[in-house]
């Protein structure tokens, strides 16, 4: 979450918008994203729960918060400020601090990163009275300087897919590695180069 927050701030910044970011843990001495997000141009307003109505211009505005189970504390302040949250799951399903905050303050609107997770969540975000025209599909950011282009060589193979995440059972379709398996047994121009994060549960494959 650290670094597609990152990167969607980035790319706000380099979209000319204005771009201010309240953390709600400490700062880190060995995290990079603060100096890398105030190089990009983002203000960083370093306070606690309890304080965060002294951050200039926050009442009233849009506030977006990625996963962040720190908004327990946060968020009944910045309602009661009149902020209207876009909440961005990390997860395919509602953790319970979502529960303890939502089913009592609501958020405005609703970030899903792809149609898998939509499907998932929506039920439960109708249940908490968050409309349908107020939940959106909007793919993860990433930064490609970030990310640079290497090619390597395909052993002949015509196209190469891969998947990218952490290794946690919900980050994955439940028949991602059959599926995974049926294409290699039926397309033998198909390979399946590089999943990061996988672990035993790729054992069988």
């Amino acid at each position: 979450a650290n670094v597609e927050a990152g990167d969607t701030a980035i790319l706000f910044r380099r979209m000319g918008i204005d771009v201010h970011i309240i953390p709600t843990w400490t700062e880190a001495k060995e995290n990079p994203w603060p100096e890398r997000l105030r190089q990009a141009g983002c203000k960083i307003h370093v306070t606690q729960p309890e304080a965060i109505d002294s951050v200039p211009g926050l009442a009233g505005s849009i506030v977006v918060s990625f996963c962040n189970s720190n908004l327990n504390a946060a968020w009944p302040r910045l309602k009661a400020m009149g902020c209207r949250l876009v909440w961005s799951p990390c997860m395919n399903y509602a953790q319970r601090f979502e529960e303890h905050v939502f089913s009592r303050w609501p958020p405005a609107a609703v970030h899903f990163q792809s149609e898998y997770q939509r499907k998932q969540l929506e039920t439960q975000y109708a249940l908490w009275q968050v409309p349908a025209d107020k939940m959106h599909v909007i793919c993860g950011a990433f930064d490609l300087f970030n990310h640079p282009f290497q090619p390597t060589p395909r052993d002949g193979r015509q196209f190469t897919i891969g998947r990218l995440t952490r290794a946690h059972p919900q980050k994955y379709h439940e028949q991602f590695w059959p599926m995974l398996k049926a294409v290699a047994e039926g397309c033998p121009d198909i390979a399946v180069k590089i999943l990061q994060s996988w672990d035993d549960v790729a054992a069988d494959y």
